[in-house]
C-alpha cells in the first residue's frame, strides 16, 4: 500500500507541472518509440509515464506517449484489466475509450482517491488536474493495475521536496495561446493568434489581457484566462538608456514600467507621451 500511496503523492505533485513533464519524459534514453514529445501534445500518457520516471519505476509502468499503447504494455505484463464496472484502488491506471477495441482507448489518467461510487483521478489536459467520474462510467475502458507489491518490498525513493508553485504571470511576459483556447468570455479565436507570441498588457485575477505580439506588427487587446497561456520568455527589466535616467511626470514602478514601455512601442511614441495622454484621460 505505502508503494501505491507514494504513487499518487508524486502525481498530486506534478499538478500544474505540463513543462516539467515534457522535460522529464524527454529526459529518458532511448526515447519510447524515439519520439520526443512536444509541449503542444495530448500528454495524458506522457504525464502518468512520468509519475513512473520520476519515481525510478518505469518496470512497472514502462512509459509510452500513447493512451492505447500504454494499455497494451500493461496487458502484456499481465496488468490491464479490461471491465469498465471495476472499482479501482488507488494508484490504479484508468483508461477511457470511445469503443471497445484497444485502438479505441483515447485517454489515461491515475487513479487519486475512490469515494462510494466516485472515481477521483488526475490526468493532463491543458494543465494536470483533478476530476471525477461514477464507478461504472460508460466511456472507461479498464484498468492498469502496476506491480506496486514488488516495490512495497522494496526501499522507497527519498521524498522529493514540494516543487515550487507554478510562476505567476507579470506584464510584460511574453506568452503563447494554447491549442483549443477561447478568448476570457469563451468566443472562438482565429488560428492566426495561435502561432503568434503576445505581450501581456495588464493582469487582473485569472483575467490576462494580450496587446503587441513579439514582432510588435498587430496589436490585438484581448482578455483571456491565464491558464490557456503559456510562457514564452519572461518579462526583463526596463533599463533606462545608457548614460542617463528616464525622466517620466509621474513616479510608476517597475511593472508599470514596463506596461507603459510596451504602449509606448505599440503607438510609436515616447514613454512620457503615453503617460501625459494617461493623465488627460483620468482628467
Amino acid at each position: 500500500m505505502i508503494a501505491r500511496q507514494t504513487a499518487v503523492q508524486t502525481a498530486i505533485e506534478m499538478r500544474g507541472q505540463r513543462k516539467q513533464v515534457v522535460d522529464l519524459y524527454n529526459s529518458v534514453r532511448p526515447l519510447p518509440l524515439g519520439y520526443r514529445v512536444k509541449y503542444e501534445d495530448l500528454l495524458c500518457a506522457t504525464y502518468v509515464s512520468s509519475i513512473f520516471i520520476r519515481l525510478g519505476w518505469t518496470d512497472i509502468v514502462p512509459p509510452n506517449p500513447r493512451a492505447w499503447q500504454l494499455y497494451e504494455i500493461m496487458a502484456a505484463l499481465d496488468c490491464g484489466v479490461q471491465d469498465p464496472n471495476r472499482t479501482p484502488e488507488i494508484g490504479d491506471l484508468i483508461f477511457f475509450g470511445i469503443n471497445k477495441k484497444v485502438s479505441g482507448i483515447n485517454h489515461v489518467g491515475i487513479v487519486t482517491e475512490v469515494s462510494g461510487e466516485q472515481i477521483y483521478y488526475y490526468d493532463i489536459q491543458s494543465v494536470v488536474g483533478r476530476h471525477t467520474c461514477p464507478v461504472g462510467y460508460s466511456y472507461i475502458w479498464g484498468y492498469g493495475i502496476p506491480d506496486y507489491a514488488s516495490k512495497d518490498l522494496q526501499p522507497q525513493p527519498t521524498p522529493q521536496p514540494e516543487p515550487d508553485a507554478p510562476r505567476q504571470f507579470q506584464v510584460g511576459d511574453l506568452v503563447t495561446v494554447n491549442p483549443g483556447a477561447k478568448w476570457y468570455k469563451g468566443q472562438s479565436i482565429k488560428l492566426s493568434i495561435f502561432s503568434d507570441i503576445w505581450y501581456i498588457m495588464s493582469i487582473k485575477g485569472d483575467r490576462v489581457v494580450l496587446g503587441m505580439n513579439k514582432d510588435e506588427t498587430r496589436n490585438i487587446q484581448s482578455p483571456i484566462h491565464d491558464t490557456d497561456i503559456t510562457l514564452y520568455q519572461e518579462a526583463s527589466p526596463a533599463p533606462a538608456p545608457a548614460g542617463q535616467k528616464v525622466k517620466l511626470s509621474v513616479d510608476v514602478d517597475l511593472e508599470t514600467y514596463q506596461l507603459l514601455e510596451i504602449m509606448s512601442k505599440g503607438n510609436h511614441i515616447p514613454i512620457g507621451a503615453v503617460i501625459d495622454m494617461l493623465l488627460e484621460d483620468a482628467r
